[in-house]
């Protein structure tokens, strides 16, 4: 199992006028993933936070941001690799993102 975490943020007009989020936090943290689910999440979660991604343990995987157009509020949901990982773990990590797509040029 490989462990990660879930943030989540949460941008309002007010908040995005002075560069910040209203509300950020945890959704879970350090939740075993099969290497398979893994995999899955990450082509969900496709929006790496490095251009262009290497699969380093320290990138995390953003959602496209889901609005609320009543209020105009944006949630933006990321998943990240758990540091409770066992340093072998983070080999994975990097694979699962070359096998969902998210790393160009690596050999799986």
């Amino acid at each position: 199992m490989i462990k990660i975490s879930k943030t989540y943020q949460i941008v309002t007009y007010e908040s995005a006028e002075h560069g910040e989020a209203a509300e950020h936090g945890f959704m879970f943290e350090s939740e075993g993933y099969t290497f398979r689910e893994l995999v899955r999440l990450m082509r969900e979660y496709n929006n790496p936070s490095c251009s262009p991604a290497s699969g380093g343990v320290y990138e995390w995987l953003s959602n496209d941001a889901s609005i609320d157009y009543t209020t105009g509020d944006e949630t933006i949901e990321s998943i990240h690799y758990s540091t409770d990982n066992e340093p072998n773990k983070a080999k994975y990590w990097r694979k699962a993102m070359a096998c969902a797509g998210l790393i160009k040029g690596v050999t799986q």
